[in-house]
């Protein structure tokens, strides 16, 4: 069994980085291509003039196609923007095609107009990869939603580096996650009061930029305390997820959120809005408030400052965390492919 897992590209300390290692773990013979880029030396770029023009190009396409069938027995597709594997995998005759789902992003949260047009295309092009495709994985229920697909399976994420034991409490709020607009920081910097915020994520790409900068100048504006660490090592991270007081997520859409479950397994209190799969993902092990409302979320921090109803959440987190082991998700994956 041959298998070729696709995608725009790869970065180590990425969740989708980290989830394709794992799937290379459980089966043999295994090639990662990318279109675009990759931090691992080991995969394989195809097709990056061809990723230059994001719609169905026919026999280029085909040629592509023959190719990928010539070599390899499935092709597991990773999509939450458009890619050239995309319509590549449409015309495969050989090859099997798994569609793994991570949702895309709205395009009311983008405002970069090469972004929008890629987002809108991956979107399109999904519905007939779903049509396509011989095995559909999303993960979450509300992902299968989202994506209309009656023959999707649900195969949550795990928590892929195990962090075990709680540190002593500090008194900051922490983020993990992408710094995009449809996250809404904003949300949780205008409820900080005197806390601080730590964020952690990539702010490398243009999009990403200009939105810390938007963070920044609220922070001053409102005296909030923002601290912006970028990309960081797993070892760092684990103390700061012990450390933190509670961990916080205001986005608005969101496929699964494998942060949350971090910061669960550390024994730290989480509190999400209740919007898209971050309900299905905190349920009742957290604390859910109003998206997009400041006021609801200061009032959920304040709720932590109550030592039973901090300790409750922390026993119900780790508790929560436990099933989401990477020997319950390497047992699912083997059943869906089988």
């Amino acid at each position: 069994m041959r298998i070729a897992i696709a995608g725009f590209n790869r970065a180590k300390k990425d969740a989708i980085g980290n989830y394709v290692e794992e799937i290379k773990k459980i089966f043999k013979n295994v090639d990662v291509l990318v279109q675009q880029s990759s931090e691992y030396e080991e995969d394989k770029k195809m097709m990056k003039i061809r990723g230059l023009f994001p719609f169905e190009l026919g026999f280029v396409d085909a040629y592509y196609a023959k190719k990928i069938d010539e070599r390899y027995d499935y092709l597991w597709l990773n999509w939450f923007i458009w890619n050239a594997f995309g319509p590549v995998a449409l015309k495969l005759k050989k090859c099997k095609l798994i569609l793994d789902y991570h949702g895309i992003t709205p395009e009311k949260y983008v405002r970069n107009p090469v972004y929008k047009l890629l987002l809108r295309q991956a979107r399109m092009l999904c519905k007939k990869l779903e049509k396509k495709a011989w095995k559909v994985i999303v993960h979450s229920k509300y992902m299968k939603k989202e994506l209309g697909s009656r023959k999707a399976v649900v195969v949550p994420l795990p928590i892929i580096k195990r962090r075990k034991g709680r540190g002593k409490k500090k008194d900051y709020l922490l983020y993990v996650g992408r710094v995009s607009p449809h996250k809404r920081i904003d949300v949780i910097i205008k409820a900080l009061g005197s806390r601080e915020l730590k964020v952690v994520g990539n702010v490398s790409r243009s999009e990403y930029r200009g939105e810390k900068k938007r963070l920044e100048k609220l922070a001053k504006r409102i005296g909030a305390k923002v601290v912006f660490l970028g990309a960081i090592d797993d070892e760092k991270l684990n103390d700061y997820y012990k450390q933190a007081f509670a961990f916080v997520t205001a986005s608005e859409h969101e496929g699964f959120c494998v942060p949350v479950l971090e910061a669960m397994s550390q024994g730290t209190p989480v509190i999400g809005a209740n919007a898209a799969a971050l309900k299905e993902t905190i349920g009742d092990c957290g604390l859910l408030f109003k998206p997009g409302d400041s006021k609801d979320l200061k009032k959920k921090i304040k709720m932590l400052e109550d030592k039973k109803v901090y300790e409750k959440m922390v026993k119900a987190g780790l508790k929560k965390a436990r099933k989401y082991s990477l020997e319950n998700f390497r047992k699912i994956i083997k059943n869906v492919i089988a």
